[in-house]
């Protein structure tokens, strides 16, 4: 099984991550991440997205900057660049 055919729960998917189920809602529905599998099922792939978002807001990046860097390809350089 490839990494897009398993999937998380919502509620598991917002526990690993660290923000409310009622957050993930909001990221899915402005388009931040949209869960890929279904309505509610998060693959590897989307924790890996969800997790440097949340450090890039954690780190005080606009969800307006964190969206232009996700349109550009340059999240994961952006999330990187966030000092631990």
């Amino acid at each position: 099984m490839t990494d897009e055919q398993t999937g998380v729960p919502i509620q598991a998917a917002a526990r690993l991550v660290g923000v409310s189920v009622g957050q993930l809602d909001i990221w899915a529905g402005t388009g931040v991440v949209r869960p890929s599998q279904t309505a509610s099922l998060y693959s590897l792939t989307d924790l890996r997205k969800l997790r440097a978002v949340k450090r890039l807001l954690d780190a005080g990046v606009s969800m307006d900057h964190v969206r232009e860097g996700m349109s550009r390809g340059l999240l994961w350089d952006m999330a990187d660049q966030v000092p631990d």
